[in-house]
């Protein structure tokens, strides 16, 4: 029998995973709403000592990592063990690495002390900060953890990484040194340049994605509107707006057929963008043409394996093709990376819900409205 769960939050679960973060760039894998040619955030965030630190500064560096961790995530603590070898190997350079604690939204003294604890364990002696309401954290889009950051100069995004993959140290590595100029940049770092949107585009892109995050999708969409049209290249206000007609689709079926268009608009002025990708994978889904959308999930993951909405997508998607093994695997593998978001949750019971294993479904439908706040 299915969980009584459904029958009250399944709609709105079905929203939660219908808007599902979809972002722009190679960055996106990290971050929902920083990608790369962007600013840091302009944050002030408390060390584990109770000092206060701006993100800002790292403006001052010639490249800065900035990773967002987790105790529970053992990725986190081998990531925190390589950036401390790192920061010893490049002692003296104008170099910084930091580390966001994004434990709980609200960490007691027991759990601080744990990531202490943790932090001292790893040998870690950069700047480790608490991220109290987990303000970074949203305010970078983090998708899953850890994610991590590289900063040139001004306080550039250049490149960011999520789930630290096998390959992550050495490129975290390489990258590091190409900035400082202790290395000449390789073929496939030199073409990770960023692209740095048009000053109108880039403010109209920030107040829209801010009036959708209240909700006011009409003016969002307006805003993004004039976003795409100041820079034909700035890929990120179309995605935003697929997102919102998928949204809108759910009460207005024609809305669907716009979001579709955003999203082939979005991989017109950036081929290899991630989200559109899974954007318009997800159209597809939702128009029963699960070959086409496999085609575009599987795209994203050869190039970004971490990217937790593709991996749970691509869950969904075996499950209604009644793969439950495999819908079993992308599942648990996206909710590793991601156990707090609430859409890779509920991503996940659908995938179990479509694949016949209910009762594993069940479980992912009651946390992922746990933390919708059923």
């Amino acid at each position: 029998m299915r969980c009584a769960i459904r029958r009250v939050p399944f709609f709105v679960l079905f929203v939660a995973v219908m808007i599902f973060a979809l972002s722009h760039s190679r960055a996106v894998g990290a971050f929902k709403n920083l990608s790369e040619g962007m600013e840091i955030p302009d944050l002030m965030l408390k060390t584990l000592d109770g000092q206060d630190f701006s993100l800002k500064s790292l403006a001052e560096k010639d490249a800065a990592v900035v990773v967002f961790f987790a105790t529970w995530s053992e990725r986190s603590i081998h990531e925190l063990e390589d950036l401390q070898e790192l920061k010893k190997e490049l002692e003296g350079k104008n170099f910084e690495v930091l580390a966001i604690n994004v434990e709980h939204e609200q960490m007691s003294e027991e759990e601080t002390a744990k990531v202490k604890e943790a932090v001292e364990k790893a040998g870690v002696s950069f700047p480790v900060l608490l991220d109290d309401g987990l303000l970074a954290f949203r305010t970078f889009g983090v998708v899953a953890v850890p994610s991590t950051a590289i900063f040139k100069k001004g306080g550039i995004l250049h490149e960011a990484v999520n789930g630290y993959p096998t390959f992550a140290k050495e490129e975290i590595k390489e990258t590091a040194q190409v900035l400082l100029g202790l290395k000449k940049p390789e073929k496939k770092v030199a073409e990770v340049a960023g692209y740095k949107p048009k000053r109108e585009a880039l403010l109209n892109y920030n107040l829209g994605r801010r009036l959708y995050s209240f909700g006011m999708l009409r003016k969002a969409e307006m805003k993004l509107k004039a976003a795409a049209n100041a820079d034909e290249k700035f890929a990120k206000p179309l995605v935003l707006l697929g997102k919102i007609y998928l949204e809108m689709s759910l009460k207005k079926r024609t809305a669907l057929l716009k979001a579709k268009q955003a999203f082939e608009k979005a991989l017109a002025a950036s081929p290899e963008d991630e989200g559109a990708k899974t954007g318009l994978a997800l159209y597809h889904v939702r128009k029963g043409n699960l070959a086409e959308a496999e085609k575009l999930v599987d795209q994203v993951l050869e190039k970004n394996p971490g990217y937790t909405h593709a991996l749970a997508l691509k869950a969904l998607i075996l499950g209604k093709k009644k793969d439950a093994a495999g819908a079993k695997k992308f599942a648990e593998e996206a909710v590793s990376l991601a156990p707090m978001d609430p859409e890779i949750l509920a991503l996940a019971g659908f995938a179990f819900d479509s694949a016949g294993s209910f009762d594993r479904a069940c479980e992912y439908y009651r946390k992922a409205g746990e933390k919708l706040g059923f």
